[in-house]
């Protein structure tokens, strides 16, 4: 899920790729991720399906996935952040293509990474529903998430940034942080 505040992009959270990204840095990212599908659904969408959950009259036994009906791969979420930018007057997005072990030494949920995302995520929501009906949304999950990221570029604020990760893809990019940029 994501939302104007929680922006995620394959392994990392907002903190750990956008806060490099608005810097000028790379985007520190591993092929296979990139090309890997997953299922991103907008926090509202699946807000209004608990509320269609909460007020459901039939006694719900079953696991749902409340998620999108549409599949994108990482590569695809990365073009609309790519898109974001541009639209925002930011300049592009510059990406530093590591190998799958390079991009596993370096992350702080190495096993996320290597039995989560690493991998192909496809959620079958059509149990969702058949008991409940569609989801609702008034545009395709990509252009939620690129609009949701231009309204944090107008207006967010990033919580931590772990300066230890950042100076580790800043190796692997061959790039170097001002920490100044640290300290507002």
């Amino acid at each position: 899920t994501f939302g104007a505040n929680r922006l995620q992009l394959g392994l990392y959270e907002k903190e750990e790729w956008l806060h490099r990204v608005l810097r000028g840095h790379s985007l520190v990212i591993s092929q296979t991720l990139l090309d890997r599908t997953t299922t991103i659904t907008p926090t509202i969408v699946v807000a209004e399906a608990l509320v269609k959950i909460a007020k459901s009259p039939v006694p719900l036994r079953q696991a749902l996935n409340v998620v999108s009906d549409t599949a994108c791969r990482w590569s695809e979420v990365v073009d609309v952040v790519q898109e974001a930018l541009e639209e925002s007057g930011l300049p592009p997005l510059k990406l530093c293509i590591v190998s799958d072990n390079q991009f596993k030494e370096f992350q702080k949920r190495h096993y996320q990474a290597v039995q989560d995302r690493l991998h192909n995520r496809r959620f079958d929501n059509t149990q969702f529903i058949s008991v409940l009906g569609s989801l609702s949304s008034s545009q395709s999950p990509l252009n939620a998430y690129k609009e949701q990221v231009k309204e944090f570029i107008r207006s967010g604020q990033f919580g931590y940034i772990d300066l230890l990760q950042e100076a580790k893809k800043d190796k692997l990019s061959h790039e170097m942080a001002n920490f100044r940029a640290f300290s507002k």
